[in-house]
């Protein structure tokens, strides 16, 4: 029986085929402008990715001119990488320095002794402090490694903690700052410190001392403390010469004083302490005699300058090259006050020192010294002093070398010059010296 072919059923003759190739045939046109608008995009992405390598070539390009150009980079190297590094800036200036590391900045660290291997860390409270920061652990006890662990804990990346063995049974605790530089030590507090005692982490050390005043040489006299004492008729006078040293004791007698330079080396340590014990001793009460004598008690300015007068050294100032330089002067006791030898010297010696100029006229005497109670000193002077062929110059080193000498003392702030007991206006017609003169610094 022949087959039976309905058309659009069945492919008895390819029809499909034959359809689709006529299709085909249909969209050649189209399949072509969909490969030309492919081939466009993938131009225009290439020329896209070329504009933006153009682009970064430019800003390349453009760096190498401008301040922030590779070539103007500096560079630092270090002798010891280790010990210290440094960077510079575009503007540092090509140099070689020279730095002595003196101590590498470290950890704080602490170890014990050699410890049981059982040892057992009492309860307590365990602080430790490094710079202003502190760790705090309130352990109930037990094991060295149990102990370790639970500070390492509570460490917070400012102490680690660790066990090492030792010799056969034995261990220590190690504790360390994780904080390099000196501002943050590791110190122990509360039970911590008991604890690093007891185990040997830290010793007890005796402070260094430095002894001084143990001679009668190193005692000087308080001369601005005695500065405006006054004293009364029949009472003893003001002196330190009955002061003495036994058995590292400094007895000091009423109405006496000293002062004591502190050595230099113990001045140099800021965190050193001066301690002394100052000892109260029962003397006899001579007052109520005084009042009751016929005795005049009223009170008459001190005649102590401020220096012991059994031996000591001045300061007088001479002229050199258009100021006052001091000379050192040494006087014994002669019965008149320091201040009045130093005037004394001043006029009638010549400068030790050679370059020192001697500007006092020939014959010039000293002819008296008093203080009153506000400090003014009344120098009287032979006529000899107002001599003419000064010059300016001569009279203003004679005026302040007078002045700068005196008010070396304590109790003297101005100086008024007298000639034969009177003032005069000038000495020699330049400085005017009829008020008192005052010290004047600008010479020295």
């Amino acid at each position: 029986m022949p087959g039976i072919n309905i058309p659009g059923v069945s492919n008895k003759y390819n029809t499909t085929e034959t359809v689709e190739k006529l299709m085909q045939i249909e969209r050649v046109p189209l399949t072509r402008e969909q490969k030309t608008l492919d081939t466009y995009k993938s131009q225009q992405d290439a020329w896209r990715d070329i504009n933006r390598k153009m682009t970064s070539l430019r800003d390349s390009a453009k760096s190498l001119y401008s301040f922030e150009n590779p070539f103007n980079n500096k560079l630092t190297t270090s002798s010891d990488e280790f010990a210290i590094t440094a960077s510079a800036s575009r503007n540092a200036s090509y140099d070689t320095f020279k730095v002595d590391v003196i101590q590498t900045a470290s950890t704080d660290r602490f170890l014990t002794s050699e410890l049981d291997k059982d040892t057992k860390v009492p309860a307590g409270t365990y602080t430790y402090r490094v710079n202003d920061k502190t760790v705090s652990l309130r352990w109930k006890g037990g094991s060295l490694t149990d102990f370790s662990e639970a500070l390492n804990r509570r460490g917070n990346d400012l102490i680690k903690s660790r066990v090492i063995g030792a010799s056969k049974g034995k261990k220590t605790l190690s504790i360390e700052s994780l904080k390099t530089g000196e501002e943050n030590r590791l110190s122990f507090e509360d039970d911590a410190k008991t604890f690093a005692e007891t185990s040997g982490m830290i010793i007890k050390v005796k402070p260094k001392t430095t002894e001084f005043a143990t001679s009668k040489k190193e005692l000087q006299v308080p001369a601005k403390s005695l500065e405006n004492i006054t004293e009364q008729k029949g009472l003893p006078s003001v002196s330190n010469r009955e002061i003495s040293i036994s058995n590292e004791k400094i007895n000091v007698p009423p109405r006496s004083g000293f002062s004591v330079k502190i050595p230099e080396d113990a001045l140099k340590n800021k965190e050193n302490h001066i301690q002394f014990t100052i000892t109260r001793k029962q003397v006899e009460d001579i007052t109520e005699e005084l009042f009751t004598a016929d005795v005049d008690t009223r009170e008459i300015p001190i005649k102590y300058d401020g220096y012991d007068k059994e031996f000591c050294k001045i300061m007088l100032y001479h002229s050199i090259q258009g100021r006052l330089a001091s000379d050192e002067f040494t006087i014994n006791d002669n019965g008149k006050s320091a201040a009045e030898n130093a005037l004394i010297a001043l006029v009638s010696t010549k400068p030790q020192d050679a370059s020192m100029e001697d500007v006092f006229p020939i014959g010039t005497k000293v002819l008296s010294l008093r203080v009153d109670e506000k400090g003014t000193a009344y120098a009287d002077f032979s006529k000899e002093l107002t001599k003419k062929g000064q010059g300016s110059y001569g009279e203003m080193m004679i005026c302040y070398a007078i002045a700068n000498t005196l008010t070396e003392f304590p109790n003297i702030k101005r100086v008024q010059i007298l000639v034969e007991g009177k003032k005069v206006t000038t000495l020699n017609g330049h400085i005017d010296v009829e008020e008192p003169l005052i010290r004047n610094k600008d010479f020295l």
